[in-house]
């Protein structure tokens, strides 16, 4: 008799494990009557340790639902951390490079600069040198005209003298003929 109660009572256990595990893995939740019923049918101990089991199953799933969900939340978030390092990092790499390209600019902006600025500094020392130049040669013009004109009156000095001198002694020799000199043997 033992053995039978044990049958039936492991038979309809079976039933009650197998009706619930059902409901849970279909994702039903069972309803008093049925909870009830299994009680009458099987017994308050194994109906209620029947209960508990399915409840953390099914709250096993929820909380695998939840952390799989949490999960997929988690790398959505690090997709979206990614990509916006990733767009500052574009930015900055762009910002960085318009400075570059900037700087570059403004140092080739200063040298063409600075090269116009020396051409005309040159331009202007070529104009002052040629400048200089044409006024000493004007000047060396001038001096060699006057050292012209100061040669050629010395050359004429120099001819009033040798005709001074030769009217001299034109005038000498006449006196001496003359015999008018101005003094007894002054005459050659």
């Amino acid at each position: 008799m033992y053995i039978l109660v044990s049958l039936i009572t492991g038979t309809t256990l079976y039933k009650a494990v197998m009706a619930a595990t059902s409901a849970v893995t279909m994702g039903e939740e069972m309803t008093f009557s049925e909870v009830m019923k299994n009680v009458v049918d099987i017994g308050v101990t194994p109906v209620l340790l029947l209960i508990f089991i399915c409840y953390f199953l099914s709250k096993s799933k929820s909380d695998d639902a939840r952390v799989a969900k949490s999960n997929e939340a988690l790398l959505e978030w690090e997709r979206k951390m990614n990509e916006e390092a990733a767009k500052r990092e574009k930015l900055i790499r762009q910002e960085s490079e318009k400075q570059l390209q900037l700087l570059t600019e403004d140092r080739t902006r200063r040298e063409q600069q600075l090269i116009e600025d020396c051409n005309r500094r040159e331009d202007l020392s070529r104009k002052e040198a040629e400048k200089r130049e044409s006024i000493l040669m004007g000047n060396m013009e001038r001096m060699i005209q006057n050292m012209d004109r100061i040669t050629e009156t010395m050359r004429n000095i120099d001819l009033s003298m040798v005709r001074v001198n030769e009217r001299l002694e034109k005038i000498e020799e006449r006196m001496c003929k003359d015999g008018s000199g101005f003094g007894k043997g002054e005459c050659c």
